[in-house]
Formats: C-alpha cells, structure tokens, sequence
C-alpha cells in the first residue's frame, strides 16, 4: 500500500479546503462552512475538475425515505447516496469516514442538532463496501435520527466544522 509523504498529504488536506464551487460545480468543503444543498444536488470531496491532474469524489444524497424494519436500533431515514469516485485514493479512502460513525446529525427548526448514528443491521450494504478509485456506487444508509424533519447534516471527519445540509 502506498502512503502518502508528510507534505503530499498537507497538500490534500489543502485540497479539501478548497473555496466553495460555483452554480456549475459541486459544493467543496471549506473550512467552517457547511454548505446548504437541494437532495440531488452534487457535493465533492477535493478537486473534481482535474486541475490537479487528480479528482476527488462527487456524491448526491437523495431525499430521506423510510427503511425497512430493523432488528436493531431506531432506524427511521434512509438516504440513498450516490458516489463517483475519481483516480485520487486519497479522497477515495475518506469515504467510509464519511458515511459510517458519527458524521450525520439531524437539526431541528429550533436549532437543537441530534446525532444520527449509522444503523448497518437495516441491511442498508454499507459494510463491507471497498471503494475504488474510478468507480460508481449507490450506497442506501440508514439513520438512527430522534427528528425525521428538519436538516440532515453531514460533517466532514477531516475539516473541521465543515460539510453539508439538507432540508427535510
């Protein structure tokens, strides 16, 4: 397996504090921002245009659906997420960093943000996922969520106070 040197990896974690994208690219993180997104809408970790000569990661998540009943847990969202990873492993491998754990959080009109733990015993296929660069994926992850509306929220476990919200 090859590792990154000290200053590649400062140079990739550079990389995803990238200023926010216009209209016609994928919202990028930046530091201390979390960027408000339609579901559909595409997000990125890294860059996505080649300028780099790398690409990172573009994913969409699909509004919030009911997932099938659990045998653990209180699964009550489902999210359908769909990756297109690009040829840089770095921001490949932050992938399941990002959608498994504490990433997700649900918060509320009033302000009151919960957590939103991954539920693996739904049968949402999240274990088990190798990605890969260059490669698609559709993953459905379901959520433990005490709120089923407000604002989905996705942190990025890299960039601190930094992700993504969805309205719901």
């Amino acid at each position: 397996m090859k590792r990154l040197s000290r200053s590649a990896a400062v140079a990739a974690g550079l990389a995803l504090l990238a200023a926010c994208s216009s209209n016609d690219g994928p919202a990028t993180l930046t530091e201390g921002v979390y960027h408000s997104m339609e579901f559909g809408e595409p997000a990125a970790l890294g860059p996505v245009d080649g300028s780099e000569e790398q690409e990172g990661v573009v994913f969409t998540v699909a509004e919030p659906g009911q997932p099938p009943a659990c045998n653990y847990g209180d699964a009550n969202l489902r999210i359908r997420v769909d990756v297109t990873t690009g040829s840089d492993p770095y921001y490949v491998n932050q992938l399941e960093g990002l959608f498994l754990g504490d990433s997700f959080a649900v918060e509320r009109d009033s302000g009151y943000v919960s957590p939103a733990q991954t539920n693996t015993s739904c049968g949402s296929g999240l274990l088990g996922t190798e990605f890969e660069t260059n490669e698609k994926y559709t993953l459905d992850i379901d959520l433990d969520a005490t709120f089923d509306s407000g604002a989905l929220v996705l942190t990025s476990p890299r960039v601190p106070d930094s992700g993504w919200k969805w309205e719901f």
